[in-house]
């Protein structure tokens, strides 16, 4: 608080210890309350020897305070007129330079933002920093294209005659002169021993195919094979029922729900390949209000999706007065196993929208059921 408006205070204190107290002292131009000899430098001087009283100003509430508020055109002026906020518990004085309440001890009204002060000059630039240590090389970058291919140069002078070589070689000798008459056959000498026989030549090329024989007889028929066994021996028929009631909620992703009932397991023996074929069908039904609900059922085998997916649409249009429907479903499946031990089975999911529906899959009401029927050919 300013020096000022704790003078304001000290002031509306002193005009309130006038009005309130009754034992009063004059001495020349000072006041004493509780003494009678109050400082000459003190117009007011207020004493209370035993420490048991203490100076009470006017009490009012916020509301109350506000609409005492002074206006600058007030004759005479109330600046430092004080009263004590029984809402906030703080004392209030009146400054009318501001005009407004400033309340001791709390935190008063905001007064106006003062204009922003010009800026500063710019400080100067400050030394410059060490050099910083030399990065790493940079990798050497591709080599640039061959420039093009010089003029070729003046041709130089002839240089001088070299030493005669040596001496050829000899050249070839001339041809022979003709040949003399022959002389008179000599006497036949005796005849030599016969030579080995030579080797045997190769085989000559296949003659022409001859012309085709007549047909032989037609043989006796042969005796005929034992029956092989019959086709029901290598296969097996399986029935379901589901007769569980199935409630689905929409949960604003698909989340497949298993069927009661509808789950069969079998295992294909080593060496062995079974065909199997599957169909499931049933009904579904709601009996809360809806709109636009889809059903999905779909074959899982060891707990995964096969993607054999019956989509069935309990109602399509904007029929929010809707309040019982039913819808019938079907899927087929099939596949051939080699070895090893499956579990088929049916779920299905409501897949939305959501709309508060839910979905009953067979069961009651209606005695509505479910079947899964698979043929297993071994």
């Amino acid at each position: 608080m300013s020096f000022k408006s704790t003078s304001k205070v000290l002031g509306t204190f002193i005009l309130a210890f006038l009005m309130q107290t009754a034992l009063t002292f004059a001495q020349d131009n000072n006041v004493g309350i509780g003494t009678t000899t109050p400082h000459p430098n003190s117009i007011l001087e207020i004493s209370s020897a035993g420490g048991e009283k203490g100076l009470m100003i006017p009490k009012m509430n916020t509301i109350q305070r506000q609409l005492l508020e002074p206006t600058l055109s007030t004759t005479p002026q109330t600046d430092g007129l004080m009263v004590y906020d029984t809402d906030l518990d703080q004392i209030c004085y009146w400054d009318e330079n501001d005009a407004q309440w400033v309340c001791i001890g709390g935190i008063g009204n905001t007064g106006p933002t003062g204009p922003t002060g010009p800026a500063g000059p710019t400080g100067s630039n400050g030394a410059q920093g060490p050099a910083g240590p030399a990065g790493p090389a940079g990798a050497q970058g591709p080599a640039g294209p061959a420039g093009p291919a010089g003029a070729n140069g003046v041709t130089g002078p002839i240089g001088p005659q070299g030493p005669a070589g040596p001496a050829g070689a000899t050249g070839p000798a001339g041809a022979n002169g003709a040949t003399g008459p022959a002389g008179a056959n000599g006497a036949t000498g005796a005849q030599g021993p016969q030579g080995p026989a030579g080797a045997q030549g190769p085989q000559g090329p296949a003659g022409a195919q001859g012309p085709q024989g007549p047909a032989g007889a037609q043989g006796p028929q042969g005796p005929q094979g034992p029956t092989g066994p019959s086709a029901a021996n290598n296969s097996e028929a399986i029935s379901l029922e589901a007769q569980t009631e199935l409630l689905l909620n929409p949960t604003g992703t698909i989340s497949y729900v298993q069927i009661p009932n509808l789950t069969y397991t079998f295992t294909v023996p080593s060496g062995e390949t079974w065909k199997l074929h599957a169909t499931a069908f049933g009904t579904t039904f709601n009996l809360t209000t809806f709109e636009d609900c889809l059903l999905q059922v779909e074959f899982f085998e060891n707990g995964a999706a096969t993607n054999h997916l019956q989509r069935t649409t309990i109602l399509d249009g904007a029929l929010s007065d809707i309040v019982y429907f039913r819808a019938p479903w079907s899927i087929s499946y099939a596949k051939e196993y080699g070895p090893g031990t499956y579990t088929l089975d049916v779920r299905a999911a409501h897949a939305g929208p959501s709309n508060g529906t839910q979905i009953y899959v067979s069961g009651t009401p209606g005695n509505f059921t479910s079947h899964m029927d698979i043929i297993l050919i071994k």
